[in-house]
């Protein structure tokens, strides 16, 4: 069996280290996703199918012809 390079303290610091990374980047894509607007998203899902969307029209369409 392979022995690690690690001693125990140095393996629990780094998996430490490691946790605590995972949960900053975590935080920081949640609040890069709070940040974007859903009109945005729809604007660039639109665009790359090749559409093209009024938001001005759109944000004045009656709620009744919105699913």
């Amino acid at each position: 069996m392979a022995r690690s390079s690690f001693s125990t303290a140095a393996f629990a610091q780094l998996v430490r280290r490691l946790r605590h990374t995972n949960a900053r980047y975590n935080q920081i894509a949640r609040q890069f996703r709070c940040r974007l607007r859903p009109t945005h998203h729809a604007k660039r899902r639109a665009f790359r199918a090749g559409l093209r969307i009024d938001t001005f029209k759109a944000r004045a369409c009656p709620e009744k012809y919105i699913s």
